[in-house]
């Protein structure tokens, strides 16, 4: 049995027998078809000026100004996926990821995960007044991956240090995703 995509790099070791090979093939399908380049070729078109986002339809002529934010890991090479698609529709980008991506038009921010950080924080500031003078002509696509929680924030009263303390605190307590972020 011999149907190979390349995800499993010890695919042929494992594929032994026809059973085996049909259970790896439904494997590499199932890693293939969330793969962000594939994701986007069927759920982010662009035709022209009509922009396709699943099953909404954004005629990009209606917009002044288009931006993109993205945080999070893995952010910078779906916002560099976009961007390709967008081309020069694209006005401006903001990224953090904790990956270097090459981009034309984003700007990229080198962030920290699971720990917040200075860079995170002065991230977020910088989109928050990038975009205060946003209006109903402007749109903004949002990319967010996982710890894009801690990429992207600006803490209410209380400092970076207390911040640190504390997410370190939950990280060794043992507290899910879902309390962390609470």
């Amino acid at each position: 049995y011999n149907y190979f995509m390349g995800y499993i790099k010890n695919y042929s070791e494992l594929a032994f027998n026809e059973s085996r090979g049909i259970v790896l093939d439904l494997i590499e399908t199932a890693i293939d078809s969330i793969q962000p380049q594939n994701v986007l070729n069927k759920n982010f078109i662009l035709n022209d000026w009509e922009l396709k986002i699943q099953d909404k339809n954004i005629n990009l002529k209606d917009y002044e100004r288009v931006f993109l934010v993205g945080f999070g890991k893995g952010s910078a090479g779906i916002s560099g996926l976009i961007e390709e698609i967008l081309g020069d529709k694209l006005t401006k980008g903001f990224v953090i990821d904790t990956e270097k991506e090459e981009f034309k038009n984003i700007e990229l921010t080198i962030g920290t995960h699971p720990l917040p950080s200075k860079e995170n924080i002065e991230f977020t500031q910088k989109v928050i007044e990038s975009l205060s003078n946003l209006t109903e002509k402007d749109l903004v696509l949002v990319v967010i991956c996982g710890g894009g929680s801690v990429m992207f924030e600006a803490p209410f009263n209380i400092s970076l240090d207390k911040l640190i303390e504390t997410n370190q605190a939950l990280l060794h307590s043992g507290a899910d995703i879902f309390e962390m972020n609470t």
